[in-house]
């Protein structure tokens, strides 16, 4: 078998690594396991011709100095493994070792070995990844084969309906190359720059390859990202890469009944094609892309059958393109529609609360204590006042005014910390406030947002 027709059996420990290799060194040692795999308990040293070896990384070039550097560096790097622990065995053990343990040039060809353990790890996986080794050529970035790796290894794990769990943040960062105190590492410390420059741009990368479609959900704590989470599903059309999802799945998977009938019903679908569909693209970009398919069809612009046109929109993304300036406008407005919903729901959630705390705090006053507040509440609030005064003196706490604010006042002095004011429950719901030059108040977003 050619070495570029052949799979990578990559151990699910040696894919959940901490490294800082860049994307051509990660490559290329994908290709020396697929290189040396079958061998790997019997042979020390493996030998690899470098023609073929820069053939298959797709490197046009007869300089062997590139592949040089790259092997010189694997040989250098150091690795922690299993960073996410999925290998149960070796869930309670650290270990530290090279990538390579030598590597030698000479004659066109190139003799390399592993470290002895490592040898061990990759021969007898008890979880692993098998990867198509003519796939990585498709990625740009290590963020993105770094991903598609991960994935590929839950896939399989589950059967085609995969999900990696949960993964902290500072993981994710170790995966993907960045968990030192390099230049590169602090670059990607604000969430904003890693959400953009890393996990999405990986996520495209590993979209484009169709082998599986990965969609991202995101868990936060008092309002900050802490963790993420990769959710992975079979699509067909891949040359068997990938395993196919059953109708049924699809349907229960989305919970879209109405539009899973709809692209039968109306678009044409197979019922497979309609399950695939719902399995490979999210809701909101299918809605978008039937509206389009809609539109021209009303207007007599398809030529074609409308199932083959809404299958190819769907391929395609026949969605109106929208300019940086439109997208930020929408995530803007956004922002605010969810902030106002947010703020709305704490103001309902806070007077439920405040109105049961002080029914708990007026409840539990002594006659001395009354006395103490109503008289510290004169002092501090009607006295200084002499327009108040008058009016207090004539009404006292039967006016509908003075009542409440007098129960403001107690609340101040009596009530928990949290129930004193709509900014301090806020706060303790991991929400900061702020006064709006109206008189409102407004959701001050985080470092992350």
């Amino acid at each position: 078998m050619r070495l570029e027709d052949k799979d990578i059996i990559k151990h699910s420990a040696a894919i959940h690594i901490s490294n800082n290799i860049n994307l051509f060194q990660r490559k290329t040692w994908n290709v020396l396991l697929a290189n040396a795999y079958e061998e790997l308990e019997t042979k020390e040293i493996h030998e690899v011709d470098v023609s073929e070896l820069l053939e298959v990384l797709d490197v046009r070039t007869r300089n062997f100095d590139h592949i040089k550097k790259s092997v010189e560096a694997l040989a250098k790097t150091s690795i922690t493994w299993n960073i996410l622990g999925k290998d149960k065995e070796k869930d309670h053990e650290w270990g530290v070792m090279n990538l390579l343990a030598e590597a030698k040039m000479r004659n066109g060809k190139l003799s390399y070995a592993y470290p002895p353990t490592m040898r061990s790890l990759l021969h007898n996986p008890n979880w692993y990844a098998k990867i198509k080794l003519s796939l990585q050529n498709k990625f740009i970035t290590k963020h993105g084969l770094t991903l598609f790796e991960i994935c590929a290894d839950y896939y399989i794990a589950k059967n085609g309906f995969g999900t990696t769990g949960w993964i902290e943040l500072g993981k994710l960062k170790e995966l993907m190359g960045l968990g030192g105190k390099d230049g590169e590492s602090e670059k990607y410390g604000d969430f904003k720059v890693f959400n953009r420059a890393v996990i999405k741009s990986a996520l495209n990368e590993v979209n484009k390859a169709k082998v599986f479609a990965v969609d991202v959900e995101y868990s936060k704590e008092a309002r900050r990202v802490v963790a993420v989470k990769f959710n992975i599903r079979g699509i067909s059309g891949n040359g068997g890469e990938a395993k196919r999802l059953p109708a049924g799945k699809a349907k229960r998977g989305h919970g879209n009944e109405e539009l899973f009938q709809r692209l039968q019903s109306h678009f044409c679908l197979s019922e497979e094609e309609a399950a695939e569909a719902m399995a490979a693209y999210g809701e909101e970009y299918i809605a978008g892309n039937l509206e389009v398919v809609e539109r021209k069809y009303v207007k007599g612009r398809i030529t074609e059958s409308i199932g083959a046109y809404t299958l190819k929109a769907l391929d395609v993304d026949f969605r109106p393109k929208k300019s940086a300036f439109e997208a930020e406008k929408d995530e803007r407005k956004a922002a605010k529609d969810k902030d106002t919903a947010e703020l709305e729901g704490l103001k309902a959630e806070f007077g439920k609360a405040y109105k049961a705390e002080a029914e708990r705090v007026f409840a539990g006053l002594s006659g001395e204590d009354r006395e103490a507040l109503t008289k510290g509440f004169e002092e501090e609030k009607v006295f200084p006042h002499n327009g108040l005064v008058g009016m207090y003196r004539k009404l006292g706490l039967g006016s509908a005014i003075f009542r409440s604010q007098f129960e403001s006042y107690v609340m101040a002095k009596r009530a928990s910390p949290a129930l004193r004011s709509l900014p301090a429950f806020a706060e303790s719901r991991g929400v900061r406030l702020e006064k709006t030059a109206e008189g409102d108040y407004r959701i001050v977003p985080s470092e992350q947002e």
